[in-house]
């Protein structure tokens, strides 16, 4: 259905009465809502990125992504590294 070269794409008809689209048409109810579930949760992940989750998660456990503006700031404390 989604081949590059239009030629190689079936028709209408044919994605009608594929195999696919009659499985799809005769689920049970708990199929049904089993698919839409897993729909959902994708469109889901789509809508909310991983990088924004990992955003919100270094802004709900306060954690520190940069050194501070000052010496009372220092991430890093070891004195033995030297600059190169």
């Amino acid at each position: 259905m989604v081949a590059y070269n239009p030629d190689k794409r079936p028709t209408l008809e044919q994605i009608l009465n594929s195999d696919w689209l009659k499985e799809v048409s005769n689920l049970t109810e708990d199929e049904e809502k089993k698919i839409k579930k897993e729909l959902e949760d994708i469109h889901d992940e789509i809508k909310n990125p991983e990088e924004k989750k990992i955003e919100q998660k270094i802004e709900d456990e306060k954690l520190i992504t940069r050194s501070g503006g000052n010496d009372d700031d220092k991430i890093f404390t070891d004195t033995n590294l030297k600059p190169k």
